[in-house]
């Protein structure tokens, strides 16, 4: 595998993501309307399906990668911690104490008494968990090393 990122991941992913917002805007505009591709091709699945689906499969080639070109397991999962988590907590911070209290119902001195908007940064967080496949790349790189 060559050690460049020139590829068509960045143009497939971005398809797959202007796919997402395309789904998600029939419900964003409460329209009953079908996905008209969808209606017109008879394909069984719909298309948000295909995006996740891509995305998925996408990012399981890039991060098959990312293990491979590591020296140490410790060094991938530092890696991965380090991409994923400070964006994680800005997210749930900002999702929690600046979105939050314009979506909520309650007022506003009611929304930060609530135990629940300091809980949930801490609820919302799976990630790196249940991921078979991922364990079964670990398994088969350290019998390569050993044997």
């Amino acid at each position: 595998m060559k050690n460049t990122r020139e590829n068509n991941f960045n143009i497939i992913r971005l398809s797959a993501a202007l796919l997402v917002i395309y789904v998600h805007s029939f419900s964003i505009f409460n329209t009953t309307k079908k996905e008209p591709i969808v209606s017109f091709l008879h394909l069984g699945f719909g298309l948000g399906e295909f995006a996740v689906t891509v995305f998925f499969i996408i990012s399981g080639y890039l991060i098959t990668a990312s293990y491979i070109k590591s020296e140490t397991n410790f060094q991938y999962f530092k890696a991965r911690v380090l991409r994923i988590y400070p964006g994680l907590i800005v997210v749930m911070l900002l999702t929690a104490f600046l979105v939050g209290p314009f979506l909520t119902r309650l007022d506003i001195k009611s929304y930060f008494q609530s135990i629940e908007v300091y809980l949930y940064p801490n609820k919302r967080h799976t990630t790196f968990y249940g991921n078979k496949f991922f364990t079964w790349i670990i398994y088969r790189k350290s019998l390569s090393k050993c044997c």
